[in-house]
């Protein structure tokens, strides 16, 4: 499968967290700090989960962040906490979808960095010889780290513009740089199918829609992003954030907005982001108002009638090198 994420790994006091957000700004990608994601989860800091819960709880609170953030589906760069090598379904779980940079610093510098950054979980300032610490924990943990890495980063001495120029390098250079990703979104009364007109809609769930989409994009080599929604706000505002985060393609069933609404149709030609209309009936077999669609003209084709294999077939057609 094409690995879309960067992840950062390394020891405490490596950069990851500047590093990564330097290189999210240069490839307009997702940013997402592991470490700050448990803080988020927990409502409570790194610090005080260790003094209250103890590592081993927050290990387990690691390992399923890490598992989450590793199966969303747009494209991102993550950095992950300095000990998250010793789960190796940690590191299972990243490589899936993400090439993985080991940023190798000699303990010298690491315990400079540390110093000049604060508190740390497994840093006492106060302990006597702390930099022993520092080169007994790196001396366990650098071969997990070279083991789970890509690629190993020589970071000695480097600026970290010089560093992210050779993670970028590299990440062009590698096999499937870039999966494409496709939103999905499902417009008003969508989240019915299954339950309304079954002789129209058939009986599957959406959720089960977006089962079978997932499997076919999987075989397809693309990741794809799931929406739905009753109101027409929030579908455009969705649009709009499409564009921000650089979506490749949509795929869009407006539901009745298909007849009514120049406001999505607006947005779409806005974002000017190659689109696909879908719906599962024959709409041109069926009631005069829903033989129109506002949405049509401004997307690259109309996909109606066959059901859920409408979406699949969307994906197919977007994967391609649209003109």
């Amino acid at each position: 499968m094409p690995k879309n994420n960067i992840v950062l790994i390394g020891f405490m006091g490596s950069g990851k967290t500047t590093l990564g957000k330097m290189l999210a700004d240069k490839k307009s990608m997702a940013w997402i700090d592991t470490d700050a994601e448990i803080e988020e989860r927990a409502g409570m800091t790194i610090p005080h989960i260790f003094a209250e819960y103890g590592e081993s709880y927050f290990r387990r609170l690691e390992a399923y962040i890490i598992s989450d953030v590793s199966e969303r589906a747009l494209p991102a760069v993550i950095a992950t906490g300095g000990g998250a090598v010793l789960n190796r379904a940690n590191m299972d779980a990243l490589a899936r979808k993400g090439r993985i940079y080991y940023l190798d610093w000699p303990w010298e510098e690491l315990c400079q960095h540390i110093r000049e950054s604060g508190p740390r979980p497994l840093w006492d300032f106060d302990a006597p010889d702390p930099e022993a610490r520092i080169q007994s924990l790196l001396v366990q943990r650098a071969p997990l780290y070279r083991r789970a890495c890509d690629q190993v980063i020589d970071c000695a001495g480097r600026t970290p513009d010089a560093i992210a120029g050779e993670i970028l390098e590299d990440y062009g250079r590698a096999e499937g740089g870039h999966m494409k990703t496709i939103a999905v979104i499902h417009g008003v009364n969508l989240n019915f199918i299954g339950i309304r007109e079954t002789s129209v809609y058939g009986s599957q769930t959406l959720a089960e829609i977006n089962r079978g989409i997932e499997r076919h994009a999987e075989e397809i080599g693309c990741a794809v992003v799931f929406f739905q929604s009753n109101s027409e706000g929030e579908i455009i505002d969705f649009i709009q954030k499409c564009w921000q985060e650089r979506v490749d393609g949509i795929v869009i069933n407006p539901g009745a907005h298909t007849h009514t609404s120049y406001a999505i149709r607006d947005a779409l030609a806005g974002v000017s982001i190659p689109a696909v209309e879908v719906h599962l009936s024959n709409i041109h077999k069926r009631e005069a108002f829903r033989r129109r669609s506002v949405v049509a003209p401004v997307c690259v084709g109309q996909i109606c009638g066959l059901g859920p294999l409408g979406y699949c077939l969307a994906l197919n057609a977007l994967t391609k090198d649209m003109p």
